[in-house]
């Protein structure tokens, strides 16, 4: 009687803790297609959108994981984004028309690689993300000419060692905490000898950027936070909201150690990516 009853209650707890864990996002190594439904369908017959000058579908807002509305303005940040990230590497001594392979790590669903449309014919460029619902719609509309993968939270990416020429990561690093190095680690396990990985960052100037722009809807969210104006006083780095989207901010000296074993820091761009630094990088 004692045994069933204990093995009862064991069980009970283990169902409690399932069931917490399913609620906070903790079983899954990724966001599945359609998480919320049993059953689900990808369908042959495509949707409509409407498209941008390079003939290229524009996702649905919900798909743009918060990026802009405004179908001009995606567009017009999607490609100022990747001129920045094109001139940053040219500027360190790449020839970007030279570059066979490209990796969007963290595409969404295609903001920033939609605008690599004109070297297409040229590159193999793969986008991988997360979330499946954003990789099922970019190959269903942007496949061809671009490559699309699931990826999951293990910092582990289905490539050869030394594939890639580029790596570019827009408001990623913005959102690991505890996986930092080891993420890194994988960039640069598939980073080609003398390849380029770019990656964006909130450091000591975004908190500056806030400060002095109270329309950012960061920034919003940061005001009145106690926990970020006690923290910022004395940090490394700083983790907010970690239990759904965490936001992740390094103090710059303290990123430049951590990289330090890993890749040689060829440049810092203050507001590269929007208001984030763009940091640009060299496997040692």
């Amino acid at each position: 009687m004692f045994n069933k009853s204990r093995k009862k209650l064991v069980n009970s707890i283990k169902d409690v803790v399932k069931s917490v864990l399913r609620e906070n996002g903790y079983t899954q190594t990724y966001i599945p297609f359609e998480r919320h439904s049993n059953e689900y369908v990808v369908k042959h017959s495509k949707i409509s959108y409407p498209v941008c000058d390079y003939g290229l579908p524009i996702p649905p807002v919900e798909l743009r994981s918060g990026y802009e509305t405004d179908d001009k303005e995606f567009i017009e940040n999607s490609r100022q984004d990747i001129k920045n990230l094109i001139e940053i590497a040219e500027r360190s001594g790449m020839k970007f028309e030279q570059t066979k392979t490209i990796l969007d790590f963290g595409c969404s669903s295609g903001r920033m690689i939609r605008s690599l449309k004109p070297y297409a014919d040229t590159k193999e460029i793969w986008g991988t993300d997360v979330n499946a619902d954003h990789i099922y719609w970019c190959s269903q509309y942007l496949k061809p000419p671009f490559n699309f993968a699931v990826n999951t939270f293990n910092p582990h990416l289905p490539f050869e060692d030394r594939y890639f020429d580029l790596i570019y990561s827009g408001s990623v690093f913005t959102h690991i905490d505890n996986l930092i190095e080891s993420w890194l680690l994988e960039l640069r396990r598939i980073l080609s000898e003398d390849g380029r990985l770019y990656i964006t960052i909130h450091d000591n100037h975004n908190m500056k950027v806030f400060d002095n722009d109270k329309q950012i809807p960061l920034s919003v969210y940061l005001q009145g936070n106690q926990f970020y104006e006690k923290s910022r006083k004395d940090f490394d780095f700083i983790v907010l909201n970690r239990s759904k989207s965490p936001q992740v901010f390094f103090d710059i000296g303290y990123f430049n150690k951590l990289v330090h074993p890993m890749f040689e820091i060829l440049s810092v761009n203050h507001e590269s990516y929007g208001y984030q630094t763009g940091i640009l990088l060299k496997r040692k």
